[in-house]
């Protein structure tokens, strides 16, 4: 177990962290989270194992140790920080418009954290940004940048290298998924060579973008290096959730179907392919055009060369797949 990646979740009490990881890791439904108590008093653990690639253990660091000044910690729960392969999310609540508690008692844990593992990174979620008061991209960006600079202020003089990447989030759209995705990317050691195949899988059948999924928990493992835009991965998305509704229906889940294969041809003329390349892993591939998908013998392929890659020992993944 010390060898599995761990993904350890902080915040102050009701900033909404244990909502998170049941929604995206536990199919809990977004609206089901009200209903959640708060106030943990004990770190809680759970184990994510979907497939060889997504696999972590997930901790709840109880927020009411957070709101202790000293962060006071029994050595038991210093020691979740240690190991191998961690990342800290830090969860904020973009609602309590202060921010000053919040980003202090932050600072303090980054500090706690990096005097027991220096390789530490952090994100965070700037949490909760929905509703009437973020209407807009812009408000969500202010709310990012406030926030940004409060820590980095804070940090200054404590920390002198430290990674820090910054999430806006809600449970009840795609932003949550779009950012954990990034999360659990640091924690897979064949990434970039994922990131390759799946390049090369774009480049020669001519496609807009490419994602491998976890059909569980809709996360995107890795996809190729164009810029991820938002709404092609909201799109995928639900294509995973409306192919894993059906397959349940009809069948036994995704997961049980090994060939699973679907095509969706959206209004707009773009064409979106989901093809099943593992235990819980597709791929999913957007054509912003039916023009330019004309060869299902090529995808079909390409697809195919890469299902047998990843079966194998990563190192010996072709670096380019036919064209």
């Amino acid at each position: 177990m010390e060898d599995i990646p761990k993904v350890v979740m902080c915040g102050l009490p009701r900033c909404g962290k244990t909502s998170i990881s049941k929604v995206v890791f536990q199919k809990l439904s977004p609206h089901e989270s009200m209903f959640l108590e708060g106030g943990l008093t004990k770190m809680e653990t759970f184990s994510v194992c979907h497939n060889h690639l997504l696999r972590l253990r997930l901790v709840d660091f109880p927020g009411a140790i957070l709101c202790d000044e000293n962060l006071s910690l029994h050595q038991n729960d210093a020691t979740v920080f240690g190991g191998g392969d961690c990342v800290v999310v830090l969860v904020i609540d973009a609602q309590d418009e202060s921010y000053a508690t919040s980003v202090s008692r932050a600072k303090k844990v980054i500090e706690f954290a990096l005097k027991r593992n220096s390789k530490l990174t952090f994100d965070v979620l700037i949490h909760k940004v929905d509703g009437a008061k973020f209407h807009s991209e812009e408000r969500k960006m202010e709310c990012q940048t406030i926030i940004h600079d409060k820590l980095t202020e804070e940090l200054a003089d404590k920390v002198q290298e430290c990674t820090i990447h910054f999430h806006c989030t809600s449970i009840y759209d795609h932003s949550i998924f779009e950012a954990f995705s990034k999360i659990v990317q640091k924690l897979i050691p064949e990434k970039p060579l994922l990131e390759n195949c799946l390049q090369s899988l774009l480049d020669s059948t001519r496609m807009e973008k490419v994602y491998l999924f976890d059909v569980v928990s809709k996360l995107y493992l890795a996809s190729d290096r164009q810029p991820v835009d938002l709404q092609w991965y909201e799109l995928c998305a639900d294509m995973v959730d409306l192919v894993i509704d059906i397959a349940c229906i009809y069948g036994n889940g995704l997961e049980e179907n090994k060939d699973a294969a679907c095509e969706f041809n959206l209004q707009n003329g773009a064409v979106l392919i989901l093809k099943e390349v593992g235990h819980c892993l597709a791929i999913v591939c957007v054509f912003k055009s039916d023009d330019t998908f004309d060869k299902h013998e090529l995808l079909d392929h390409n697809i195919e060369v890469f299902k047998e890659g990843s079966q194998k020992n990563p190192l010996a993944w072709p670096s380019r797949e036919k064209s």
